[in-house]
């Protein structure tokens, strides 16, 4: 039978009334009429967005106009969606936003976004940020899980809590510092982040929790700052660049796999008795103990 209409004509005129309207709504084809029957001469127009698609009907291409902020899910599992503009004046990225997105490539969000919400950018392995919006406070949970194009130098001086997963397996993350405001990194946020090369942890951070470190294999830490009471199972599972940490005397309670299959982790320091604090070696079995350690003084040293 022969076709009456084409695809593209029906994407056209769905577009038209999104434009006509000021919404970002889907329709079906049996919606149509009463969609545009409903739009009031001289309407406003509002927000809207511009789209390609291929011939399959995969948005590919996207232009939001009008927005300050994004819904969450707007393009959640659009597999197929390479591009997207954003306006300049955007302030919230709203959940799973672009989550499973793994062709979109992107280079760069507006300064003026200071909310990014969980699962934005999840599995979006095209995205080559270098830099996040200097108002962010928050990274929330998994947001940039398996983003492996990922290169961010820095994270905003604001920052003060990172969520658990926020940088699941993003193997290009080469941060050296975090902000000094961190009080809160959550289970699994840098699990193989394989170039990550930390030398120190923020001040305000009480617990390691579940796999913080996981198999960051640059990871450089010599010591832990004083405040910290817990150290969770595999927080630092596979760091095998720790060859010596000094650990600090609120230090209450160690999980048995804490250090786990660090290999090269030869020389644990710590300002207690033997059997203060449980489970030692903490998975550490190529570690020599050095309890009632008392750190040096510049004195000392000189």
């Amino acid at each position: 039978m022969k076709k009456l209409y084409e695809e593209s004509d029906i994407q056209a005129i769905a577009d038209a009334i999104r434009i006509k309207n000021g919404e970002s709504t889907t329709y079906k084809v049996s919606e149509m009429p009463t969609a545009i029957a409903n739009i009031s001469a001289g309407s406003v127009q509002g927000p809207y967005i511009e789209e390609t698609h291929d011939s399959s009907g995969n948005v590919t291409v996207a232009k939001l106009h009008g927005f300050i902020k994004i819904r969450p899910s707007l393009y959640n599992n659009c597999a197929q969606l390479k591009q997207i503009e954003i306006p300049d004046n955007i302030t919230e990225i709203g959940s799973y936003a672009f989550n499973n997105c793994y062709n979109l490539s992107l280079n760069s969000l507006p300064d003026t976004v200071t909310e990014i919400g969980d699962y934005a950018f999840k599995r979006c392995g095209g995205i080559h940020l270098t830099c996040l919006p200097s108002n962010l406070t928050n990274i929330g949970n998994y947001i940039f899980d398996s983003c492996t194009a990922l290169a961010l130098i820095s994270l905003p001086a604001g920052v003060t809590n990172i969520g658990s997963g926020a940088f699941v397996d993003c193997i290009h993350l080469a941060l050296t510092t975090l902000p000094n405001g961190i009080v809160s990194i959550g289970d699994s946020a840098f699990r193989g982040c394989h170039n990550l090369a930390l030398t120190s942890l923020p001040s305000g951070i009480k617990q390691i929790n579940y796999s913080t470190f996981n198999d960051c294999l640059d990871l450089a830490l010599t010591s832990l700052p004083n405040g910290i009471t817990t150290i969770s199972g595999n927080a630092f599972y596979n760091c095998i660049a720790l060859t010596t940490i000094c650990l600090p005397n609120s230090i209450t309670t160690i999980n048995s796999s804490a250090f786990y299959k660090c290999t090269n982790l030869t020389t644990i320091n710590v300002p207690w008795a033997e059997g203060e604090v449980a489970n030692a070696p903490w998975g550490a079995t190529n570690a020599t103990i050095n309890y009632n350690y008392v750190e040096p003084t510049t004195e000392e040293t000189t």
